[in-house]
């Protein structure tokens, strides 16, 4: 069995940078991820980068004038969703201005699979064309059992046709990266859109998902949303999500 300090050499190994992106007022999430953090033998503001976002009091005029100017194209829905969008365009932005190769991007709501050893080999067996990484996400696409189901000798698949939402956990090469800021730069939206098309540019991208997924999201009943609430979203992650269809919680962190 691999301990946490093999696997944070294996981690750091695949990536110059990992970014961490939280909101300054939730010491709750930062709490919870550095207990998680330090199980992988990663350490906070150190091994990870931190992003501080915060909150702003007009992000409904500045929704507003996206949904306005991208017209009839909807680009947000929530007012949070624009401050969670230009915190991941500025960290990959930034990722790439400073020469980044490979870039680990984390929210702060996540929860890592316990088992060391498959992330270590995750980790490990990451393809080496790789353009989009997605550790974990959400579908309800019938079609996403495809993934976990037909693969039974492999820990990463390309997936083209079958789209999920993800910015929990995702890595991008430099190629990724560019790719990102490009369909940000002509329409930009919520910070998974450019993710969740990914597969279906496979004539510029590499775009893989984990057969098994590494990180799932906390439950919105049990760590509440900046983004959604109940009366703004009606979608119950725990038993529509496709690609989490066939797991057990209990083999993930509790936040």
């Amino acid at each position: 069995m691999i301990d946490k300090d093999d696997l944070s050499h294996v981690i750091k190994e695949s990536f110059d940078r990992i970014s961490l992106l939280t909101l300054s007022h939730r010491a709750d999430r930062q709490a919870s991820m550095k207990h998680m953090l330090d199980y992988i033998g990663l350490e906070y503001n150190k091994d990870v980068s931190v992003v501080y976002g915060t909150t702003f009091p007009y992000n409904p005029l500045i929704m507003e004038a996206f949904n306005k100017a991208f017209y009839p194209k909807r680009c947000f829905t929530k007012p949070n969703e624009v401050d969670c969008a230009r915190n991941h365009y500025g960290i990959v932005k930034a990722a790439y201005d400073m020469g980044c190769e490979h870039v680990l991007i984390l929210e702060d709501d996540l929860c890592f699979i316990r088992d060391l050893d498959l992330l270590s080999n995750v980790i490990k067996s990451i393809p080496e064309d790789y353009d989009v990484l997605q550790f974990g996400g959400f579908t309800a696409d019938p079609k996403a059992k495809i993934i976990l189901s037909q693969y039974p000798d492999k820990l990463w698949v390309k997936h083209p046709g079958i789209l999920v939402w993800n910015a929990s956990m995702y890595a991008l090469s430099r190629r990724g990266m560019e790719y990102y800021i490009k369909f940000m730069d002509k329409f930009f939206t919520v910070a998974d859109m450019p993710l969740y098309f990914a597969p279906n540019n496979e004539k510029i991208i590499n775009t893989y998902i984990t057969t098994i997924p590494i990180v799932i999201q906390a439950d919105k009943n049990t760590v509440p949303s900046d983004i959604r609430s109940k009366d703004t979203d009606k979608i119950d992650y725990n038993t529509m999500n496709v690609y989490e269809s066939e797991i057990s919680r209990n083999s993930y962190f509790p936040y």
